[in-house]
């Protein structure tokens, strides 16, 4: 009785690996076939031209195809995951990688804007340069024109605006010309 189990078992996972594959070649088929037309439909009406006319330079024929064709594909490998029964588990893996994949986004956007603020309290506080010092920092010489928490904004002599990372200047040699 077991054997007879065994094999039952085994030729329904056959049978559900077969269906989940006949299923994603359906969705590649489908979502090409899908992308063509609704690229040839929105060519038919010139969406591109008529949106062009409203300034958007997006082409918006082949992007709308190209989003379509790879919904169908997602669709099409989620519906195949849950034929075989492991939809949750890599389902969970795929958000559990977004999750890390956006944190480490975030992580890299204020890199630099951490220790940028950091150095402008110490440079507010300590109050070393303010508005209409004369400076010279890494050979760069101009009129103190702000110091805001980031960054300090200096005009040069010939009338340049240069923006200088607070961490910039906390770490630099800085000659105040007075």
């Amino acid at each position: 009785m077991e054997i007879e189990a065994i094999t039952t078992s085994f030729s329904q996972g056959v049978m559900r690996a077969i269906a989940a594959v006949v299923i994603v070649l359906l969705s590649l088929i489908i979502g090409r076939v899908l992308e063509r037309v609704i690229i040839k439909v929105l060519h038919e009406l010139d969406t591109n031209k008529i949106l062009k006319g409203y300034g958007v330079k997006v082409p918006v024929e082949e992007f709308s195809g190209v989003i379509v064709k790879y919904i169908v594909y997602i669709a099409g490998i989620i519906i195949a995951l849950n034929q075989i029964g492991i939809t949750k588990v890599v389902l969970n893996l795929i958000l559990f990688g977004l999750f890390i994949l956006i944190l480490a986004f975030m992580i890299l956007a204020v890199k630099d804007f951490i220790p940028n603020l950091v150095a402008g309290f110490y440079v507010r506080q300590k109050e070393k340069i303010k508005p209409n010092d004369t400076i010279n920092v890494n050979n760069t010489e101009g009129k103190v024109m702000a110091v805001d928490l980031t960054e300090t904004k200096i005009k040069t002599k010939d009338n340049d605006t240069i923006f200088i990372p607070n961490s910039i200047l906390v770490k630099s040699k800085i000659i105040k010309k007075g």
